[in-house]
């Protein structure tokens, strides 16, 4: 079978939004000032979601318009292995997934990711989802495709108000990270928006409801079946949250993403410009 790489890249992107969400949950205090969040999720307490994903792409190879659809489904965990007064350590694990693409180019195939199932990912952060450190990301199985599927995950981690907030308030937040392995590279820097949009109930559950705009860049390179490859893009995430304050996890994501990617194979002197869009919901199992 005809191996996709840009295609199967766009793909890996849109799987890289699923695990962000598994370290949304929160604690949720209130007093006279507003409510303050803060990361407290019990020590060793697994919870479990369901995902499902649709996206969309188009790429431009010497001329020729070609155009993709991808669709995941699965399960996935999320527990905190431990915390110190200002660290929190995670562990975020695929239980399940499945992952298809239909293109102009291979027709309709389901891409292997059996490799990172089962496999847990490994981060530090602080109390308010800020100052991430991967603890294991060299031993995060490679799939097809240029960006490792474990990595964009990260993104959707909320960064939490540094002080206390009310509905409607705002504030932001940046993040730069500088991520690298043996044969991959990549610096992602985000400005989020974040608003405290309100209260609402899911799935039986009284609910924090934020919102959030993310735009983001990511440049790097790393080798892409044997070739070297480059590339650079740009994009926005729309994400709504909804945390069950009162028991400290997430419900709920919402997610829409855009992205525009420009892919270099470097000895071939050839671009190729992908722009995608895609659609990403977590349910809380339990």
């Amino acid at each position: 079978m005809k191996t996709n790489i840009f295609g199967n890249l766009y793909s890996s992107a849109i799987l890289l939004l699923v695990t962000g969400i598994l370290v949304s949950c929160s604690t949720f205090a209130t007093n006279d000032a507003g409510y303050t969040l803060e990361y407290g999720i019990e020590k060793g307490k697994v919870s479990s979601y369901t995902i499902t994903g649709y996206g969309s792409s188009t790429m431009e190879v010497q001329g020729q318009v070609m155009s993709q659809t991808e669709s995941l489904t699965g399960t996935a965990t999320h527990v905190v292995t431990g915390e110190s007064s200002n660290i929190l350590d995670h562990e975020l694990t695929f239980t399940d997934l499945s992952l298809n693409s239909t293109s102009d180019m291979t027709g309709s195939m389901n891409i292997s990711v059996s490799s990172i199932v089962g496999v847990a990912l490994k981060i530090a952060t602080g109390r308010q989802g800020e100052d991430i450190e991967f603890i294991n990301f060299d031993d995060i199985p490679r799939v097809e495709g240029l960006i490792p599927p474990h990595l964009n995950l990260i993104e959707l981690l909320p960064i939490l108000a540094p002080s206390p907030v009310n509905v409607s308030d705002t504030w932001k937040g940046i993040r730069e990270q500088n991520i690298e392995s043996h044969d991959f590279k990549m610096i992602l820097k985000s400005e989020i928006d974040y608003l405290f949009a309100g209260i609402e109930q899911r799935l039986g559950f009284e609910c924090v409801k934020i919102t959030a705009t993310d735009n983001y860049t990511l440049s790097g390179s790393g080798i892409a079946n044997g070739m070297n490859t480059e590339f650079y893009g740009y994009g926005t995430n729309n994400n709504t949250y909804y945390f069950a304050y009162k028991e400290g996890i997430l419900i709920e994501l919402d997610s829409r993403t855009g992205i525009n990617l420009d892919i270099t194979m470097t000895a071939m002197g050839m671009t190729i410009p992908i722009v995608g869009t895609g659609t990403l919901k977590f349910v809380y199992n339990k």
